[in-house]
C-alpha cells in the first residue's frame, strides 16, 4: 500500500451566484398584482406616447422587482451536485427559521427543500442515463 500525501491543499472556490426566484407562487402573485393595476390611469395622465410607454415600463419593472427579487447565494466547489441554487436559499431560510423557533415554516421550507433534492438528484441520474443510452453497442470497435 503506498499512501501520498498532496503537497498544497486544494481550497474550495467560493463564487457568487444571483438568481431570481421565479417559482409558480410567485408567477401567479406577479399575475395578480398585474390584473390589479389600473393601467387607464397611466394612459389618461399622460399626453405624449414616450411618457406613456415610460411610466408602463416603470410600473411593469418595480412590480417585477417587487414579486422576483434578486437572491444572492455563495456556492462552493464541494458543494454536492444536487444542491441547487434555489436550494442553499432554502437551506438559508430554513436556518432563519429554527432560530426564530417557527416549527411550521421549517417543516414547510424542509418539505420544498426534499422535494427539490430530489428533482434534482432524478434529473442528474436521468442525464447520466442519456450519455449511456446506446448500451453496449458503442463498446465494440469492429
Amino acid at each position: 500500500m503506498i499512501i501520498a500525501y498532496p503537497r498544497e491543499t486544494v481550497k474550495a472556490k467560493r463564487t457568487d451566484f444571483y438568481f431570481r426566484d421565479v417559482r409558480q407562487h410567485r408567477k401567479l402573485s406577479m399575475w395578480k398584482g398585474l390584473k390589479h393595476i389600473d393601467w387607464n390611469a397611466i394612459h389618461k395622465e399622460e399626453q405624449f406616447l414616450d411618457k406613456m410607454v415610460e411610466k408602463f415600463y416603470i410600473t411593469i419593472w418595480s412590480k417585477f422587482e417587487k414579486t422576483f427579487p434578486m437572491i444572492k447565494v455563495r456556492t462552493s466547489t464541494r458543494d454536492p451536485p444536487f444542491i441547487s441554487p434555489l436550494v442553499k436559499h432554502l437551506l438559508k431560510q430554513r436556518k432563519r427559521a429554527i432560530k426564530a423557533r417557527d416549527s411550521e415554516a421549517n417543516t414547510r421550507i424542509q418539505t420544498q427543500i426534499n422535494k427539490l433534492i430530489r428533482r434534482n438528484q432524478l434529473s442528474a441520474v436521468q442525464n447520466e442515463n442519456r450519455k449511456y443510452k446506446s448500451g453496449t453497442k458503442d463498446w465494440c470497435l469492429i
